[in-house]
């Protein structure tokens, strides 16, 4: 782990791959942390990017910082760094990376994100969903049992991610930030965007629907749908989700 200095608040936890010309910053969902892009990571490496993935506040090895609203989360992730190449955002990922945008247009060159949460709805269900993970034990037959379609790494991290998150940083974030609105946040995008969404079938936060107004809003997205991906497609549909990431960087 390496720390970025960062005057508003404690510094991010971050882990770096490569030494490309390019540079790419990977930015985690709720539960989740840096070390959960192992797969995606090595491959941007070869696609000639230094990638970056941070821990969000509360998350992995970061401390949990007040408050935790999503301009926290942004100011949080804008102190890593700026002029990026990329920037990719899963879930609450995204939804923190459409908020840097705004703040800062320039932030990066070219924006992913992994079926975003742009819109949460009523705190309270949120909340109870997101707990959802802790109110059984924590463990590697658990997560492996829910998540079938998982690699072993992947079910190894996501046990670590929710033993250093815990139900504090869900209570807090859901406090503070919900309910959030970023429709607008997206329609003010000015750099080449690919928005992901889930199959059908897995229930995905970005319907077909939803990204359809997406591309109408705005002319700068490009919408796909990641055949058999879940909302953690870089997790259980990992050849699908490259084959769209790497087409869009092409």
């Amino acid at each position: 782990m390496t720390e970025a200095a960062q005057p508003n608040g404690p510094p991010l936890a971050t882990v770096t791959w490569g030494a490309g010309s390019r540079r790419a910053l990977l930015i985690h969902g709720i539960q989740s942390n840096a070390a959960g892009w192992w797969q995606l990571a090595p491959d941007l490496v070869d696609a000639g990017y230094e990638v970056t993935a941070v821990d969000l506040p509360g998350h992995g090895a970061s401390q949990l910082r007040q408050p935790m609203s999503i301009e926290a989360y942004r100011d949080a992730v804008l102190d890593v760094g700026s002029s990026w190449d990329l920037v990719l955002g899963h879930s609450l990922g995204g939804t923190v990376a459409l908020a840097a945008m705004v703040a800062v247009p320039d932030w990066t060159e070219r924006l992913i994100l992994e079926d975003p949460s742009l819109d949460s709805g009523d705190p309270e269900p949120l909340l109870e969903s997101f707990l959802g993970p802790f109110t059984k034990p924590i463990t590697l037959e658990r997560i492996a049992a829910e998540n079938s379609r998982w690699q072993a790494n992947d079910i190894d991290i996501k046990v670590d991610a929710l033993r250093q998150c815990g139900p504090g940083t869900i209570e807090a974030t859901v406090a503070d930030a919900a309910p959030w609105n970023l429709w607008e946040a997206l329609e003010r995008v000015g750099v080449p965007t690919l928005l992901l969404g889930a199959d059908p079938a897995w229930q995905p936060l970005v319907s077909a629907e939803a990204g359809g107004r997406a591309v109408a809003l705005n002319p700068n997205i490009q919408f796909v749908v990641v055949t058999d991906g879940s909302h953690s497609m870089h997790r259980d549909a990992y050849p699908a989700f490259w084959e769209a990431v790497s087409g869009f960087l092409r």
